[in-house]
């Protein structure tokens, strides 16, 4: 009896942590869907309407909407995620230190043409994420596009965009859209 319990508690102080390195929950650059799920849950308990003002090639309109579905209207910050297992040597990390050696911001550059997200920049102020901007792009035999997305937490956000396709005038769009809240 004293053997089987000396095994048993010899096999119990013996047992070692096993870790997996880089799980699927495990982030190497900035989480941009954890941080718009967060604002999303902030911003929905006071949301009245969003103010959105779209310039098309210089032509300005504004409108109110109400009953906004926020997880949609952000959808677009969230799908420019560069956090994929393939992508882990893909984009070049930056940071940006005050002269209290506190973060400023970090920048992600695309170290390949062929990605669309080609640059993030994640702006901070006293620690927190004061703005956000993502450049993606596409440039083919048919089309060029280039689009510039900024979050401001809590206020809004601004997405601007030029597009050229073969055998047709460019586009210049921005939409500015602003968060009126309680």
């Amino acid at each position: 009896m004293r053997i089987i319990l000396f095994a048993f508690l010899l096999l119990c102080s013996c047992t070692s942590e096993v870790t997996t390195p880089n799980t699927p929950t495990e982030k190497i650059f900035f989480d941009l869907p954890s941080f718009f799920e967060s604002e999303i849950e902030l911003i929905q308990k006071d949301l009245i309407a969003l103010e959105k003002t779209s310039t098309v090639n210089g032509q300005k309109e504004t409108k109110r909407v109400e009953n906004v579905d926020l997880t949609e209207e952000l959808s677009i910050f969230v799908n420019a995620d560069i956090n994929k297992t393939t992508w882990q040597d893909q984009y070049q990390v930056d940071s940006l230190r005050n002269e209290d050696a506190s973060l400023q911001a970090i920048h992600y550059t695309a170290l390949n043409d062929n990605l669309k997200t080609k640059k993030m920049i994640v702006a901070y102020e006293r620690g927190v994420v004061k703005e956000i901007e993502i450049w993606k792009g596409i440039d083919n035999m048919a089309i060029q596009s280039n689009q510039i997305l900024k979050y401001f937490p809590q206020q809004g956000y601004v997405i601007s965009n030029e597009q050229s396709i073969v055998l047709s005038t460019a586009q210049k769009v921005e939409i500015k859209v602003d968060f009126v809240r309680k």
